[in-house]
């Protein structure tokens, strides 16, 4: 659904009859559902932040019952009444349409049949087929969702669908509003089907039962449009079948404000190319209410697609500037669900090398697919992997860091293509502590402020320690750091490695020299956690590890884990010796290396020892630890790096990792 004020509306059907939107909508006032309590039993819905809010699904049936009535009043073809005085189909509000979705089968049977006869195609309409012949348009010239008969221009050749973008003047018997979504809608199945491979939607019957082309319904109503699954497609498969509707006049002065008063093509565009994707996504989902996949990823998947079709309409900047007044906001959640296209449009242009490229938001989709049940969490976590080849967590950090660079402090290196447009959201306005806690929300950024002070080393060195999600794979936190100079116009931005127990460091040399530096932490998890930072003096190296998930895993599960090199830091003066230690799989080898590329020390598994004498230690749990502090010839202090490899046990498969370590006195 596509609205004014962003929202995805998507409530559940059962299997048969009730149609549910998801839409772009306006939001309406129909209240809270959760404000009053009837007598019948109320259900729990989880939200976002995972607590649960109670729905009353008698009350709901009684606020709705009157727009639905309204609706099929007009359906029926009934005369005078509340059908007569309202000038629009009446719409529901984004509160009730999530609630909708998540007690379906716990509303009344007379309920459900109402809902289902109010959304029906009405069988007195015409119809047009599209020149691409993917589509038959519903429209009619008469009562309220009439739409103007003027007809001067038309599109493509008959019997010719490769040629549906031809536009020819002159009558062709249909209505220009009807030509124009036709051409939207085409133009749409172009792009999301044919250039980018989504599966085509499953169309919904029409009035006589037809399935050879996707009903899309052009009305009069409050909304930009609404897409309604109908039936799932076949016992034991994937998808539902949907229609859509459209708006078909924008004359109103809730429209002025866009401009679409005097430009209503472009928002017909917009929104058959929004509402067309909501029909491609019901048609990879196992369940009516959309699977695990969030609201704010639905919506800002589709929204995203309104701007690839037709970019220079930009009907996405009215949504992003709710990111720039609160950018510490929990991305792809249910809340201010639109506001989530500028998170996809980074996705689109700069995730993945060379960008311009829509893999992190299809593999998502076709993960959803062919794993019924896989978390939201997982399937992002997965996906960007696979597309982008780096972490979610450093990605999301990456969208966070640059999303910096928009307005007047836009970079032609940064962000998204249209940065210039957008407003700038505030850096804080005063400076962190030297030992600073704060909750961060998921999928959300903490913003830590540092100015040279009197009392500060040359050097300033940040420690981060991340609160460590023990159900999450991978890494859960991303670290970023934007270090400004002068009065702040050069500015440049240091990405910070951060391990999977979310600890990591900072250095900035000079740090007197320099102006600022803002820290930027990122929790890639769905769920709220904590991330402390301490300034340190250059030699300290107590970075606190998370209990949660402790440095050292359990013994009986080192050999079958991935991979791993911990920590990344060494202090060679400590007391006890503190290591380095390599642990995931058979080890095979290690090498240890100076930043001019000089071998420093190296171990192998058929002649254990290595060059620094007793430096390596192999544990009975198959892990190598290497002690600095006990090499023959002591190394000397700064930037090394280590490379290791192993075999995994279990697949035999060979496994070969790379990391950074710093070496202090």
């Amino acid at each position: 659904m596509k609205n004014i004020t962003p929202i995805l509306c998507i409530f559940a059907a059962a299997m048969l009859l009730a149609p549910a939107p998801s839409a772009k909508t306006r939001a309406s006032g129909n209240g809270d559902y959760s404000s009053s309590q009837p007598a019948s039993g109320k259900v729990g819905a989880y939200n976002a932040v995972n607590t649960v809010t109670p729905i009353y699904p008698a009350d709901l049936e009684a606020r709705l019952r009157p727009i639905l009535e309204e609706r099929a009043d007009f359906r029926r073809g009934a005369k005078g009444g509340r059908a007569a005085a309202s000038a629009r189909n009446p719409s529901i509000s984004q509160s009730d349409l999530f609630a909708m979705a998540k007690v379906w089968n716990s509303l009344s049977p007379e309920f459900r049949a109402l809902y289902a006869e109010a959304t029906a195609i009405p069988k007195n309409f015409n119809y047009y087929v599209s020149p691409g012949g993917n589509f038959k348009v519903f429209y009619t010239t008469v009562g309220r969702d009439s739409v103007s008969g003027v007809d001067t221009v038309g599109y493509g050749l008959s019997g010719q669908p490769d040629r549906w973008r031809e536009r020819r003047s002159g009558a062709n018997g249909v209505p220009d509003y009807v030509d124009e979504a036709a051409f939207a809608l085409d133009s749409a199945w172009s792009m999301e089907v044919v250039r980018f491979g989504f599966p085509k939607p499953k169309a919904a019957p029409d009035q006589n039962g037809s399935t050879a082309q996707y009903c899309v319904l052009i009305i009069k109503s409050e909304d930009y449009g609404v897409t309604y699954p109908v039936a799932r497609s076949a016992t034991g498969q994937a998808g539902f079948t949907s229609y859509v509707e459209v708006n078909g006049n924008w004359s109103g002065r809730e429209w002025a404000g866009l401009g679409y008063d005097k430009r209503p093509y472009d928002a017909l565009r917009v929104t058959c190319a929004h509402e067309f994707f909501h029909s491609i996504q019901y048609s990879m989902v196992w369940t009516i209410d959309l699977d695990n996949l969030s609201y704010g990823w639905l919506e800002g998947s589709a929204v995203l697609m309104e701007e690839l079709a037709f970019p220079d309409i930009n009907d996405y900047l009215q949504y992003v500037s709710s990111y720039f007044s609160n950018p510490k906001v929990s991305l792809l959640s249910d809340d201010d669900v639109y506001m989530n296209s500028i998170l996809f449009k980074y996705l689109y242009e700069k995730a993945i090398p060379g960008g311009g490229n829509i893999g992190i938001v299809k593999a998502v989709h076709d993960n959803n697919l062919a794993q019924r049940n896989i978390s939201f969490h997982q399937n992002i976590t997965k996906s960007v992997l696979s597309q982008a080849g780096r972490e979610w967590a450093a990605t999301l950090n990456d969208f966070h860091v640059e999303s910096y660079f928009t307005g007047a402090r836009a970079r032609p290196w940064a962000f998204v293509s249209d940065a210039k447009l957008m407003a700038a959201w505030k850096t804080p306005a005063t400076a962190a502590r030297a030992d600073t806690s704060a909750n961060i929300r998921a999928y959300s950024m903490g913003l830590f402020m540092y100015k040279p002070q009197p009392n500060h080393d040359d050097t300033l060195v940040l420690l981060i320690s991340g609160q460590r999600d023990a159900s999450a794979s991978g890494a859960t936190w991303g670290a970023g750091a934007i270090v400004t100079e002068g009065a702040g116009d050069s500015a440049g931005i240091v990405h910070i490695d951060i391990n999977q127990n979310g600890v990591g460091r900072l250095e900035i040399a000079d740090w007197n020299k320099r102006s600022s530096c803002l820290l930027v932490l990122t929790n890639a998890v769905p769920s709220t956690k904590q991330v402390t930072v301490k300034i340190a003096a250059p030699g300290d190296t107590a970075i606190p590890i998370n209990p949660v998930d402790p440095a050292d895993p359990p013994d009986s599960s080192i050999r079958n884990a991935k991979l791993r090199i911990f920590s990344n830091t060494v202090k060679i003066s400590s007391r006890p010796p503190k290591t380095i230690r390599i642990a995931g799989g058979d080890i095979l080898d290690i090498t240890i290396v100076t930043q001019d590329g000089r071998i420093m020390d190296r171990w192998s598994a058929t002649a254990a020892g290595g060059e620094g004498g007793n430096a390596f230690q192999k544990n009975k749990d198959g892990s190598v630890e290497w002690y600095p502090a006990k090499r023959d010839k002591r190394p000397i202090p700064g930037i090394c790096f280590i490379s290791a490899s192993s075999t995994n046990p279990v697949t035999g498969k060979k496994n070969v990792l790379r990391r950074k370590i710093m070496l202090l006195p």
